[in-house]
């Protein structure tokens, strides 16, 4: 297995939010290389063609959290007003996924990309989906479950495919928001650990503390810094007008996608899912050899109102 922390399309994204002074956020994206031998053969119907570069260096495998990076969910000030609760969600918050553009081929580097799944839910026609963060996948590219060391976990079937990606949409929403329509066996998941989904229905404000959680880092927390504020995000030559909110939490690649929640009222409730930082963590680094880190994310109201455009039918809610 050969592993790189590689750039991809998105390599970086520079805020310049309002009234504040310029920040660099880096995505949190992990994409990385294997090369398959045995002669594996991809359903007809599937793209293969795979345009990222070639990789042979070895990638840190996540440190584990240590005693001191853990931290523990406070009750915030500002509470939401309303919870849902999904009837059945098919991956816990925190999982693991892996992405591609298609199927390993014989003879040739697979690349993949890490990332973290922010909640999943079912509607009330039958669907699966799961929302992670946009700069993870394009429209098409097929999602794998996540291992625990970060290795791919072949052979295995896709567990699901990207219908949605805004920053890759031609009607994009300008929010870091990529939805996964989930279609295949869930049985070999991996989460680092179980947690609830409960999602904040509505907000007045985001709460003054929050944690993430990331296959990674795992989970951290700390102060709110910034409420969402329309900044502009650039990534390679483009600019789009974006919005996000920050709080000093660390992450680092692998855990975009992931949820950011408060607990309220004993619940961890998700507010939002994770974009970027403003450090790059390099390899060898943990959360405790970091300075200053603030953590970029999209608000839950952002994402309720990506998905009530995208699905015709509604979240599936559980009766309480």
């Amino acid at each position: 297995m050969s592993c790189v922390i590689r750039r991809r399309a998105l390599k970086a994204l520079q805020i310049f939010a309002v009234a504040l002074t310029s920040l660099l956020i880096a995505a949190g994206l992990v994409a990385c290389s294997a090369p398959f031998a045995d002669p594996i053969q991809p359903p007809a119907d599937v793209a293969t063609n795979d345009t990222g570069e070639e990789n042979t260096e070895d990638s840190p495998v996540a440190d584990a959290a240590s005693e001191e990076e853990l931290q523990v969910p406070r009750e915030p000030i500002e509470l939401a007003d309303a919870t849902l609760t999904p009837e059945y969600s098919p991956l816990a918050p925190g999982t693991a996924i892996d992405i591609s553009a298609g199927y390993p081929q014989p003879g040739q580097y697979f690349n993949f990309s890490y990332c973290t799944v922010a909640y999943s839910f079912s509607t009330e026609d039958g669907r699966s989906f799961a929302v992670t963060a946009s700069h993870c996948g394009e429209e098409g590219n097929l999602v794998w479950a996540g291992t625990p060391d970060n290795t791919f976990g072949y052979p295995a079937e896709p567990i699901g495919t990207f219908i949605y990606s805004s920053l890759y949409s031609e009607s994009a929403k300008n929010l870091d928001i990529g939805l996964i329509e989930l279609n295949g066996n869930l049985a070999n998941v991996y989460a680092p650990q179980d947690m609830d989904t409960h999602i904040a229905g509505r907000l007045e404000a985001l709460p003054d503390y929050v944690c993430k959680m990331g296959r990674m880092t795992y989970q951290t927390c700390g102060d709110l810094t910034h409420q969402s504020a329309s900044s502009i995000l650039r990534y390679g030559e483009e600019e789009i007008s974006s919005t996000a909110a920050r709080a000093a939490v660390c992450a680092r690649n692998g855990d975009s996608g992931g949820p950011v929640y408060a607990m309220v009222e004993g619940q961890d409730i998700i507010v939002g899912l994770v974009s970027g930082t403003t450090v790059h963590m390099e390899e060898g680094q943990t959360c405790a050899d970091v300075g200053e880190m603030e953590l970029s994310f999209v608000s839950i109201l952002d994402i309720h109102a990506v998905l009530d455009q995208l699905l015709d039918s509604p979240m599936q809610l559980a009766t309480l």
